[in-house]
């Protein structure tokens, strides 16, 4: 839409802008072409100079060692970081694969538990301001520490019956203290009941060999075994030793398990995903090229410009057209004329009498088959429609007005030659005074304007003109 005055908007038809675009085509031609010499010339003459050119030469290869460097060293600095990832991918890949938790079925293992009572023998004697301090929490975390040194694993690998490394015994080994209650557990988890009993029977021995020590070391305190349970994944037929319970394995350690499995598999999957962000960044990097000294390389380059010049052609001259049809907003047809002027159109020429193809097509995007093809032509069909309107009379006088006093004179000769009609030329009734002066003299009118060269905006004053000063206008002619 294009603004012709403050209240009202007349469109912009983009097949009329396709049409002045193909009207156009060999100015286009010549822009493209133009660029396109300018810049694949201008290209191949640097390129020229500067195979002759000892300093460009030397800067060039200065250029290209620096790039080499650049990319040698982020290379390796990729190649670092993959390999970093890859050797953590197969180490946890390995405890997959190795770690006995890691392969214990959440459904079916075994768990064995003991438990015990601490008791230090604290009592609170109200007689006394100052109380003996409880060493019960104390006593409970130097068995946690103990019990979790690496002592105790070389200890139960060496007296265990089937071999387990450290590093999987230790995650099948869990002690726990609740220092409120004085309650100590000792839990051993594994694939085999046999296994963990055994591993259980061991701990329990380590744990019974270190209370001297810690009643040296802490202080005094009993230990009573509450419970030995024993649980497994199987059909769950029981057959229980005197002071053993026995079971379903907990759900708690099913859950824990299953927690420790998912995190190890999440941990592969994200270092997986790592190593290939790291690969698609190293394949980004491209290796700078060698700088090219023959004539072949400078005609490719040369080559490449002069397409972008050709390509930039177009398009500049394109837009200045498009901006140039936008900005003078002509009247490009019938439908546009009797859109700001609201006048009978009498007749129309076609706008692209050429032959030849681009003619016919301009012609048939135009839609110049419904139009008259040379002046006499388009004088009978004015006085035909004439002829047929009502309070018309061949003997009034009429002027002929419009922005070409000459095509307005040729038209009113035509007229003229074609009966009895009394027709005078005028001039531009905006512009010149003299068409001005001759316009109040007449009394009947006939505006004559050329497709493409009047504005809709000056089309519009002039029927506006016309209006206002009360002419009998019978319509307007188009040429």
């Amino acid at each position: 839409m294009n603004r012709v005055d403050g209240n009202e908007l007349i469109e912009i038809d983009l097949l009329q802008l396709l049409i002045e675009l193909i009207d156009k085509i060999k100015r286009i031609a010549v822009t493209a072409l133009v660029f396109m010499l300018l810049l694949g010339g201008f290209r191949f003459a640097k390129g020229m100079y500067k195979l002759r050119s000892p300093e460009l030469i030397a800067e060039a290869e200065e250029k290209y060692e620096e790039e080499l460097k650049s990319y040698e060293s982020q290379m390796q600095l990729y190649d670092s970081q993959i390999n970093a990832v890859v050797k953590s991918i197969e180490k946890n890949d390995d405890y997959m694969q190795e770690s006995i938790l890691m392969n214990l079925d959440v459904n079916h293992f075994y768990e064995a538990e003991s438990v015990y009572y601490i008791d230090t023998g604290y009592q609170i004697n109200p007689s006394l301001a100052y109380q003996t301090p409880d060493k019960t929490a104390s006593v409970l975390k130097t068995y946690e520490s103990l019990l979790s040194s690496g002592n105790l694993y070389t200890y139960i690998q060496k007296n265990l019956e089937a071999y387990i490394p450290l590093r999987y015994l230790q995650e099948l080994i869990t002690v726990e203290t609740d220092t409120s209650a004085g309650i100590l557990r000792l839990k051993v988890i594994g694939r085999d009941e046999k296994t963990v009993r055994q591993a259980l029977a061991l701990l329990q021995t380590y744990f019974e060999e270190q209370r001297s020590t810690v009643s040296a070391s802490v202080g005094e305190h009993a230990v009573s075994l509450v419970e030995i349970s024993s649980f497994n994944g199987g059909d769950g037929s029981t057959e229980t030793a005197a002071g053993e319970t026995e079971g379903y394995s907990s759900e708690s350690m099913r859950n824990t398990i299953a927690d420790r499995q998912n995190q190890v598999i999440k941990r592969q999957q994200d270092m997986q995903k790592q190593l290939s962000d790291l690969q698609a960044k190293q394949k980004e990097i491209k290796e700078p090229g060698a700088p090219q000294r023959n004539v072949k390389t400078v005609l490719k380059a040369s080559i490449k410009f002069a397409v972008l010049g050709l390509v930039l052609g177009l398009f500049c001259a394109g837009a200045w057209i498009s901006f140039g049809f936008v900005g003078r907003n002509s009247v490009m047809d019938e439908s546009e004329a009797y859109q700001a002027s609201a006048l009978t159109i009498l007749g129309s020429m076609k706008r692209f009498p050429e032959s030849g193809m681009m003619g016919k097509v301009k012609g048939v995007l135009a839609g110049d088959r419904e139009r008259c093809a040379d002046i006499q032509e388009l004088c009978q069909l004015t006085l035909a429609n004439l002829s047929v309107r009502s309070g018309w009379n061949s003997e009034h006088s009429i002027l002929l007005v419009g922005s070409s006093q000459e095509m307005n004179a040729v038209i009113a000769d035509q007229l003229r030659s074609l009966g009895e009609t009394r027709v005078e030329s005028g001039g531009d009734i905006l512009q010149s005074a003299a068409a001005i002066q001759e316009l109040a003299a007449a009394e009947e009118l006939i505006l004559v304007e050329k497709k493409g060269c009047i504005s809709k905006r000056k089309l519009q004053k002039e029927s506006k003109k016309l209006q206002q000063l009360n002419k009998k206008v019978w319509g307007i002619i188009l040429l």
